[in-house]
């Protein structure tokens, strides 16, 4: 079986690709295919992954795989969550970012926090699969 891995982001892959490997042995990922970016307007880490699984199976006819990964803070009730990336405004950095969590977290005694990954497997006809 072939799949496409929906991330622009090279150091995902072999990860993805060890787990899959290790599940699915025959599995092959399709590393020269074309597909665009996904704007993540989805309000939950399942949404997104579903919405880069669905836009990279269409573009490349190809069954494929999206994640989306958030920070999830108990004080924050949630939050950062899908705007992880983002948490600290557009032009956010890791430092941006870490500096706007240290300071919402200012005077919080439970920092209990979880980093959660949603996976979804999509199929060029509209078949889906998702977890968390």
């Amino acid at each position: 079986m072939k799949v496409v891995v929906a991330t622009k982001n090279p150091d995902k892959i072999p990860e993805i690709e060890a787990v899959l490997t290790a599940v699915l042995p025959d599995v092959e990922i399709v590393r020269d295919a074309e597909f665009p970016d996904v704007d993540e307007t989805g309000t939950t880490l399942e949404e997104n992954a579903l919405l880069k699984a669905h836009s990279a199976a269409a573009a490349t006819g190809y069954p494929s795989i999206g994640d989306d990964t958030g920070l999830e803070v108990d004080a924050l009730d949630g939050r950062p969550g899908v705007h992880t990336a983002r948490f600290s405004g557009p032009d956010a950095t890791y430092a941006s970012n870490r500096e706007k969590l240290l300071a919402d977290l200012t005077g919080a005694a439970d920092r209990t926090a979880r980093v959660r990954t949603a996976v979804a497997f999509g199929e060029p006809g509209g078949g889906e699969i998702v977890g968390a």
